[in-house]
C-alpha cells in the first residue's frame, strides 16, 4: 500500500504539472506561436523524461529488446554495422544509433522512445481543440496508455501514429496522414493491423444516413466475430501476402493452436488482475458510449449534435472491435495478450472517452479562497472511472511489470 501510494504521488507530480501546461498551451494556441511551442514543449518534455529515467526493470521490454539493442549497437561501433545484424524495425533501429552512438546512453533511447509515444498524442489533442480540452485528451492517455508505453514500447508508438493518422484524415490533412502511417510502420510490422482498424473507421465515417450506419455496425460487428473465429486461416493468409513478419506470426500461431507453446507458457497463464484489466476495457466502451446516446432524466446533457456524429460513431465501432478482440481471445484461449493485437483499437479511447463529456456543469466552490471549477456529470462519471482503473491497475497490481518504479541513469 505505501508502495503504491508513493509511486501516486510521482505520477501526479509529473501529471499535474504537465496537463497545467497543455492548459496553458491551448489558450495560445492559432494566436501566439511562440508561447504556444514553449508551454507544448514543457508539457510533452515533462511526462517524456519522467519516463526517460526509470529503472530497467520498470516495464518488460527494456530488458526483453531496449538494452540488448542498445549494446549490440555499441559493440558494432557504426550504424552500418549495426544495421547489418539488427533485427528490429528501421525506425526503431534509428532512434537506437541515435543513443548509443551519439547520445551514449540508455536513457536517451527511452526518452526518445516517450517522446514518439506522446507527440502524436497531443497533436491529436490539438486537432480536437475545436471538440474538447487538449488536456482532456493528454489526460486520458495518461491513464489509459502512458504506463503500458513503459513496456509495449515500440507498438505504442505504431498506435499512437495510427490514432494521429486517422484524426489527420478525417481534417483532411492527407500528407500528415501519409507521414504518420509511415513512421508506425516504421517502428511496429503489427501496424498493419491498426491501419485496418482505421480503415474500418474511415467506412463508418463515411457512411451518412444514421439508420444505415447503426445497420453497418450490427452487422460489422457480428462479422468481426465471426472472422476472430477463423483467425488461424487470416493469420496464414496475411503471413503468405507478406503483411506481417512469417517467423514471428509463425511462432504464435503454433502457440495459440498448441502445437509448439515452449517458452510462451506464460501467455495463457491469466492473473486475477488481467481479468480486471480485460473487465475494464469494456467499460471504457460503454460508459462513454452511454454517456453519448442517452438523455437521463432531470439532468439534461447536451449531446444532441453528438447524436448525429459520423466520427463519434466510427470511433465507438473500432473501440468496440477492440473489445470483442479482447473478450474473445479470454474466452477461447484462456490468454490476456489479446491486448497486443487490440492495443490499436483501444488507443481509440483516448479520444472517446474526452468526446463523451457532455455540458451540464458541476460548479464547486471554495468559499475559503473564492475559488471555484467546473466539471460536467459526464466528465465526473468517466475520469472517475479512469482515475480508479489507473489505480487499480498500474499502482496496486502493478500491471506490465511497472512496480516497483525507481529512477535510473544508465
Amino acid at each position: 500500500m505505501i508502495r503504491s501510494l508513493y509511486t501516486s504521488l510521482l505520477y501526479l507530480a509529473v501529471f499535474i504539472p504537465s496537463l497545467f501546461f497543455t492548459s496553458v498551451a491551448e489558450k495560445y494556441a492559432g494566436k501566439k506561436q511562440i508561447r504556444f511551442l514553449i508551454f507544448s514543449c514543457l508539457s510533452i518534455m515533462i511526462p517524456t523524461l519522467f519516463a526517460g529515467f526509470r529503472g530497467e526493470e520498470v516495464g518488460t521490454d527494456i530488458l526483453v529488446y531496449a538494452v540488448p539493442e542498445f549494446q549490440k549497437c555499441i559493440s558494432a561501433g557504426s550504424w552500418s554495422a549495426y544495421l547489418k545484424i539488427s533485427s528490429s524495425e528501421k525506425g526503431y533501429a534509428f532512434i537506437v544509433i541515435i543513443s548509443a552512438l551519439i547520445g551514449k546512453s540508455v536513457n536517451c533511447l527511452l526518452i526518445l522512445t516517450e517522446f514518439l509515444q506522446i507527440l502524436p498524442i497531443y497533436i491529436v489533442a490539438y486537432r480536437l481543440r475545436d471538440r474538447v480540452s487538449m488536456n482532456r485528451v493528454l489526460l486520458a492517455f495518461f491513464c489509459l496508455n502512458y504506463v503500458i508505453g513503459f513496456n509495449v514500447m515500440r507498438q505504442s508508438i505504431a498506435a499512437s501514429f495510427i490514432l494521429l493518422f486517422y484524426v489527420e484524415v478525417i481534417y483532411k490533412k492527407y500528407k500528415n496522414s501519409i507521414f504518420c502511417a509511415v513512421v508506425a510502420f516504421l517502428f511496429h510490422n503489427t501496424a498493419v493491423i491498426g491501419f485496418v482498424f482505421a480503415i474500418i473507421g474511415f467506412a463508418v465515417y463515411a457512411i451518412k444516413r444514421q439508420w444505415l450506419r447503426s445497420l453497418i455496425i450490427f452487422w460489422g460487428t457480428v462479422i468481426a466475430i465471426l472472422l476472430m473465429t477463423q483467425w488461424q486461416n487470416i493469420a496464414y493468409m496475411a503471413m503468405y501476402m507478406g503483411l506481417l513478419p512469417a517467423e514471428k506470426l509463425k511462432v504464435y500461431i503454433d502457440v495459440f493452436t498448441g502445437v509448439n507453446i515452449g517458452t510462451k507458457g506464460y501467455m495463457f497463464e491469466v492473473a486475477y488482475s488481467q481479468y480486471i484489466e480485460v473487465l475494464l476495457k469494456g467499460v471504457y466502451l460503454i460508459v462513454p458510449t452511454l454517456c453519448i446516446i442517452k438523455k437521463t432524466g432531470r439532468h439534461k446533457f447536451d449531446i444532441e449534435s453528438l447524436k448525429k456524429d459520423r466520427f463519434i460513431y466510427s470511433v465507438i465501432f473500432v473501440g468496440l472491435i477492440g473489445v470483442l478482440i479482447d473478450f474473445l481471445v479470454l474466452i477461447l484461449f484462456h490468454s490476456a495478450y489479446g491486448y497486443r493485437m487490440a492495443l490499436y483499437a483501444e488507443y481509440f479511447f483516448i479520444i472517446l472517452i474526452p468526446l463523451a463529456c457532455g455540458r451540464h456543469k458541476i460548479i464547486v466552490s471554495k468559499p475559503m479562497t473564492g475559488m471555484s471549477f467546473k466539471i460536467t456529470y459526464n466528465e465526473a462519471l468517466n475520469y472517475g472511472m479512469l482515475f480508479f482503473s489507473f489505480y487499480i491497475l498500474f499502482m496496486y497490481f502493478g500491471q506490465h511489470e511497472t512496480l516497483p518504479f525507481y529512477f535510473q541513469i544508465y
